[in-house]
């Protein structure tokens, strides 16, 4: 089970650029967004001072809507839950370089299991090689053994 506050995919979208950002970790523990200006960089959900960012924040990887109740978005995001996209929050970091962080690490996986199967693939190529060499020099061994007896045979025909 997982929450909301501890994924990366949690954003807020900033006002003026309109860009996807990580959601504050105020907003993420308290339920608190932060001010466009002044002294306090925070500020109570409840509070009528203009915000940073629009509000209800949202899932970048759309896996649930947050209600535009401010105590029913934050007991959502505090809320236990089974969620297929979650990857673990690192500050600092927006949802699109969590994305980033995910796919380089599905490649990784990727990567390995490919030279994995490579490697397995090759090692089978090389008994399957071996296998066939042993059976060329088998059948060649025979077939020599197999001229050599009708040449001597041959000869001792030719000496009578």
């Amino acid at each position: 089970m997982v929450r909301c506050a501890d994924c990366g995919f949690l954003a807020q979208r900033h006002i003026q650029s309109r860009e996807l950002l990580d959601a504050e970790e105020s907003l993420r523990r308290r339920g608190e967004t932060v001010l466009d200006w002044g002294k306090n960089l925070y500020r109570p959900l409840s509070d009528p001072a203009p915000p940073m960012y629009a509000f209800p924040p949202l899932c970048a990887e759309l896996q649930i809507e947050f209600s535009e109740d401010e105590e029913k978005t934050f007991g959502a995001i505090q809320e236990e839950r089974n969620c297929p996209a979650f990857m673990q929050w690192h500050p600092g970091f927006s949802p699109k370089e969590h994305r980033e962080m995910l796919h380089q690490d599905r490649m990784l996986h990727w990567q390995r299991d490919r030279e994995n199967e490579d490697r397995q693939w090759r090692e089978d190529q090389r008994k399957e090689e071996r296998r066939w060499r042993l059976i060329e020099l088998l059948v060649l061994g025979g077939f020599v053994t197999i001229v050599l007896v009708i040449a001597q045979i041959v000869a001792a025909l030719i000496q009578r």
